[in-house]
């Protein structure tokens, strides 16, 4: 009984909408689209993919974060092996959001997070990677992991530069 009536939900919500889209966008389109048929005359709901809608696959994965003392762009030794460590692979887009932590003003920390993601894409260039393949974007103070910070050991958690990769699976 209970499989029936989720089914039927399941159904109804097919039932009235023509096109469901699922997935990440690339250029505002979406990477998988599913064209569904409306339920008529008791026929079953048909999902299919649309020719133009097929998934192109990308495939993007938040590699790690490196992390940055107070008020400094200056990469540390861990850091290094980390980026060391991403400079091994053959990636098709390196991307750099820089961070801050909250203290400081709006104008500063923008400014502190793009020298800390340059800092990374320099040694990243250095190390071989094409420099049209790194991206950088600063993020400031706009987007702390940790909130209601009272200590460095807190405040250290937001200063850092997350590095995310973008690997092409049909190549």
């Amino acid at each position: 009984m209970k499989t029936i009536v989720i089914f039927c939900v399941v159904l109804f919500a097919f039932a009235c909408s023509k096109k469901v889209t699922t997935g990440h966008y690339d250029n505002g389109k979406p990477l998988i689209s599913v064209s569904v048929t409306p339920l008529q005359n008791d026929e079953p709901v048909v999902a299919e993919f649309t020719p133009e809608d097929k998934p192109k696959f990308e495939h993007k994965e938040i590699i790690r974060a490196i992390y940055f003392d107070f008020d400094k762009a200056a990469l540390r030794e861990e850091s290094i092996d980390v980026l060391d460590e991403i400079a091994q692979f053959n990636y098709d887009v390196i991307v750099i959001h820089g961070h801050c932590d909250v203290r400081g003003s709006v104008e500063y920390n923008q400014a502190l997070g793009d020298r800390r993601a340059n800092s990374a894409k320099d040694y990243l260039t250095g190390k071989g990677i094409p420099i049209e393949k790194i991206k950088t974007q600063s993020y400031g103070k706009s987007e702390p992991v940790a909130l209601d910070c009272k200590y460095d050991i807190c405040h250290q958690k937001n200063r850092r530069d997350v590095i995310l990769v973008v690997t092409k699976a049909n190549k």
